[in-house]
């Protein structure tokens, strides 16, 4: 069974996140252990910030940046492909608007 890509938004305030958030995309990204993230630094801040339970260093996540090489994209998604979910971490605001997660979103999308 293929995995899951969710579009996790983060806040560009220093409040805690659970002031501007749902309580399940919180939960949500807590549970994954894989992340695209256009920004890696500001991807593992949001990460401990929410208080992930495992050591950030643990975690899977590759810095995407600004405008994703298409020819990557495929490779990055390979996690689905293997029953893992999978979140793009939006450097602010929501991802896969506009945002490069966009592409990745497409391109699972064509992988079902």
């Amino acid at each position: 069974m293929a995995g899951c890509l969710f579009m996790l938004p983060v806040p560009i305030s220093d409040s805690p996140a659970k002031e501007s958030l749902p309580a399940l995309t919180i939960e949500t990204a807590k549970r994954l252990d894989y992340f695209l993230a256009e920004n890696a630094k500001s991807a593992r801040a949001f990460l401990k910030k929410i208080g992930h339970p495992k050591p950030i260093a643990e975690l899977s996540i590759v810095e995407i940046g600004h405008r994703p090489d298409p020819a990557q994209v495929k490779s990055w998604l390979a996690p689905l492909a293997a029953g893992h979910d999978i979140g793009i971490v939006s450097e602010a605001g929501c991802p896969g608007i506009a945002d490069p997660g966009a592409q990745v979103a497409q391109k699972a999308q064509e992988m079902n």
